[in-house]
């Protein structure tokens, strides 16, 4: 973050929170979703679910970084 001007770190910040309640509202969603159909296989579509959400973010955040590289 400390290449980022005092606006992008403030933007960045508010976009990490609202990621951050999306996907609590979206496992919520898919647990509940997931929870009630008959099988094994919906537990395992629930966690990787939640792995897909977070891998997301994290290519999300590494493409910000790799443009922030050739910034400097």
């Amino acid at each position: 973050m400390t290449t980022l001007s005092p606006e992008e770190k403030i933007s960045l910040r508010y976009s990490q929170r609202a990621w951050i309640n999306s996907r609590k509202k979206e496992i919520v969603f898919s647990a509940d979703f997931y929870g009630k159909k008959q099988g094994t296989i919906y537990g395992l579509f629930t966690s990787d679910n939640r792995i897909n959400l977070m891998k997301n973010w994290i290519m999300n955040l590494i493409g910000y970084l790799s443009i922030q590289k050739d910034k400097l």
